[in-house]
């Protein structure tokens, strides 16, 4: 596995953050490999090789967006927020 990139600016509290999949936050799925042969678009597998998941901190209201909103979710540090972590787990 390659060694996470750290942004050279530290997190602070108070923070509003996006996350992205591949350099987007927009219809940004992970592509995953599934070794069966259904001839279906896999939805669970082992991550194709060469994704990246990361964050970018945003200058916005840190407000939830409404649950029938297009945007995506926004993150958001806390006022004891001093990290963020990234991961991948099931969507939903």
């Amino acid at each position: 596995m390659a060694d996470p990139v750290l942004d050279p600016l530290p997190t602070q509290p108070d923070q509003a953050f996006i996350g992205l999949v591949n350099g987007s936050n927009v219809q940004a799925p992970i592509a995953v490999r599934c070794f069966a042969q259904t001839g279906v678009v896999p939805t669970t597998g082992h991550p194709v090789a060469g994704q990246t998941v990361s964050v970018a901190r945003i200058a916005t209201d840190p407000s939830p967006p409404p649950v029938d909103s297009p945007l995506p979710p926004v993150g958001f540090t806390g006022s004891a927020g001093r990290a963020v972590a990234v991961g991948f787990g099931p969507a939903g």
